[in-house]
């Protein structure tokens, strides 16, 4: 039987190999092709769009045009990066508006990374506005034009990228003049400096780092074959170091700030800040990262950003943030500084984000923001969903925009992730967050009813996620954990918490059920800042199911039992 075996192995192993090179081979050129056709199709969306737009704003000011150019370019550069497999990655401050940027220059892949990470304007060489198409959607999104060679070309570009620095808007630079293969970059050219030198304009050195010298387009490299190389990979990592920026007004001296300049680059040095990156392996990137809808007849817009924090420009970031602010001033006396209110990116890292805005004038009303959180199981760690801060202003309550809200926020975790079902945990005083979380998700414990008693999973859910993870949502440093009745004792203490500010108030806000008021009043002690930790899942599937069954029950009239995700949530509560 072993010589059978053995003979068996030699003759199958070979021809196993032969077959499985070609195959592989070709799985590469078909994804080659396929994310090649994408790309030309999104490249002439974006030159349609951008053509349309410079011709209707051609009457409008330079500061429309230029905002509606900067747009244009970083959803192109969003999409590209997404369908070539680029994934982009920021180490350092992102830097802010009218801010520019000078670069070391790799790549064509510089371009897509840029747009994306920033939101950006280029000063590109005079022979790119002369490439048949992509010459015209240059101009038509405002890159700005220099021919180096020309005095007059120099004077006239360095014009123009001050007067848009003053406007507010942030320009790419790369100083080498050509792109550069390796670490060290080429001497910097010193036009751009002289011209900045001593103004009140802020220079942020930015490191672009490759981990294949073979992704450097230079020498003799032709663009398309060196793009369909790029597109056969499954994956392509570009890195973004911005360094510590450089004040012009500290330098009356040009060529002494392109000298700073060139050291920074060469040797990048980051601003320390939390790595919205750092301990995320668990959780898979989104692949899909927004998504709108009107919602209450078309009075509201939902959007959803999944972990905005790891993939989202400065710019976007900023107006995101004044949202939620925006919304907790109308929905509370005070603004918590925990979760999404930290105030850093690394907070937006991990979380997705449901805003509501009035569909008129797109002010925010609500949101919703629920945090992944890792959790092991059977060996492995997966990711969990918990509940997080829920907040609708004052004037916007009893609209029921928490229904749409929570029925969209869902659909991104579904999507990016690859999964039906996720554990849920949520953390609430009030009785309205705890009896949603007992009646719109499946094995709740504990729950009002008693209906799910409970096992060894919910235990160990809860132990690592109240023992490693209390800081996300604003549970006290000294709280203690009760096994036995899952009672967070002591969790919304004013002085080490976060989530006292929601029940000072009215600490025991009713649910519709009285029985859960009753059995939040027995469980809690309100005055001691006691809150209720809960355990659970969202199974889509299964909720479908049992939506199902509900409606075709004989003789039922009444609404199905218990949707997977909530019709309803405490408003402004910690959960």
């Amino acid at each position: 039987m072993q010589r059978i075996y053995d003979l068996t192995s030699s003759v199958i192993t070979p021809l196993g190999r032969m077959v499985a090179a070609p195959t592989r081979a070709l799985g590469r050129t078909a994804r080659a092709v396929l994310r090649l056709a994408a790309f030309a199709a999104v490249t002439i969306w974006a030159w349609a769009v951008a053509s349309v737009t410079a011709w209707t704003l051609r009457h409008a000011p330079d500061e429309d045009r230029w905002r509606a150019g900067v747009t244009t370019m970083q959803r192109w550069g969003q999409r590209c990066n997404r369908l070539l497999g680029l994934d982009v990655q920021v180490r350092g401050h992102r830097p802010s508006e009218g801010a520019l940027i000078v670069s070391n220059h790799r790549s064509y892949l510089d371009i897509t990374a840029f747009a994306e990470a920033t939101g950006c304007f280029f000063l590109a060489k005079a022979e790119v506005g002369n490439w048949p198409f992509i010459g015209a959607g240059a101009r038509a999104v405002g890159v700005a034009f220099v021919k180096r060679e020309d005095a007059a070309s120099r004077r006239s570009a360095t014009d123009e990228v001050t007067r848009r620095l003053a406007a507010g808007f942030t320009l790419v630079n790369f100083p080498e003049g050509t792109t550069h293969s390796g670490d060290q970059p080429l001497p910097f050219r010193p036009g751009i400096f002289r011209r900045v030198a001593g103004t009140d304009v802020q220079v942020v050195p930015a490191t672009i780092q490759l981990r294949d010298q073979g992704l450097d387009w230079v020498g003799d490299a032709t663009f398309l074959p060196h793009l369909f190389q790029l597109a056969m990979r499954p994956r392509t990592v570009v890195r973004i170091v911005f360094s510590e920026p450089l004040q012009a007004t500290d330098f009356a001296d040009g060529d002494a700030l392109r000298d700073a300049a060139w050291e920074r680059v060469a040797v990048p040095l980051p601003v320390d800040e939390p790595d919205a990156e750092a301990g995320l392996g668990w959780l898979r990137a989104p692949w899909k990262r927004t998504l709108s809808a009107r919602v209450l007849r078309r009075r509201y817009v939902v959007r959803v950003y999944d972990q905005p924090g790891r993939w989202m420009p400065e710019r976007q970031l900023q107006k995101l943030e004044a949202d939620l602010h925006h919304v907790a001033a109308g929905s509370l006396d005070e603004v918590p500084t925990y979760g999404v209110f930290a105030g850093t990116r690394a907070a937006l890292a991990n979380r997705v984000i449901a805003v509501a805005y009035y569909a008129r004038t797109m002010a925010p009303v609500a949101f919703t923001a629920m945090v992944y959180l890792p959790v092991e199981s059977g060996g492995k760690v997966e990711p969990a969903i918990h509940l997080g801060l829920t907040m609708i202003r004052k004037e916007a309550r009893g609209q029921r925009l928490q229904t749409p809200l929570f029925k969209k926020v869902f659909l991104l975790p579904v999507l990016n992730q690859h999964r039906l079902r996720f554990t849920i945990t949520s953390i609430a005083a009030s009785p309205a967050g705890i009896g949603a979380a007992s009646d719109y998700f499946q094995d709740t414990f504990p729950s009002y009813h008693g209906r799910t008693p409970r096992q060894a999973w919910h235990l160990d859910v809860a132990r690592q996620v109240v023992g490693a993870h209390r800081h996300e949502f604003g549970c006290s440093r000294s709280a203690r954990f009760d096994p036995s009745t899952f009672v967070v004792h002591g969790s919304n203490d004013p002085a080490e918490g976060g989530a006292w500010q929601f029940i000072k108030d009215d600490p025991v806000s009713r649910y519709r059920v009285e029985d859960c008021n009753a059995f939040c009043r027995n469980v809690l002690d309100f005055t001691n800042g006691d809150e209720l930790f809960q355990v659970g899942r969202a199974d889509l599937l299964r909720g479908l199911w049992q939506s199902r069954a509900a409606k075709r029950a004989p003789g039922s009239t009444s609404k199905p039992a218990r949707p997977i995700f909530p019709r309803r949530q405490p408003v402004a509560d910690a959960a």
